[in-house]
């Protein structure tokens, strides 16, 4: 019985150590890469982070490079289709970033449909 109490606390300790080391990388990463990216926090808000490090300190999503502007999505211009979070239809985006940017759920990586 002691070995497992033993052995339980050891295992106990290395998890806690290993989740600090990965939070203490992930710390170091924030403060030192400018690479930014748009995130979706866990309130359901979007926000630019300084890098994914960043991101994963705030438990974000990321959902692309660049910041959560508009205008950031306009290099990736390759249309997709995207369910309009208003009407509830299908509506061509400019890019799958364009779609994240006006809240539309991405349902094809081509454009929708002509009907």
């Amino acid at each position: 019985m002691k070995n497992k109490a033993l052995l339980l606390t050891a295992a106990a300790v290395l998890a806690s150590a290993t989740f600090g080391s990965h939070r203490a990388d992930a710390a170091r990463s924030c403060s030192k890469l400018n690479v930014p990216v748009c995130a979706l926090k866990k309130d359901g808000s979007k926000q630019t982070f300084t890098n994914a490090g960043c991101a994963a300190i705030e438990g974000a999503k990321v959902l692309h490079k660049d910041s959560c502007s508009w205008f950031a999505c306009v290099p990736y211009a390759k249309p997709v289709c995207g369910l309009d979070p208003t009407t509830r239809k299908p509506t061509k985006y400019a890019s799958a970033c364009s779609a994240e940017y006006y809240n539309a759920v991405v349902l094809s990586d081509r454009a929708c449909p002509k009907k």
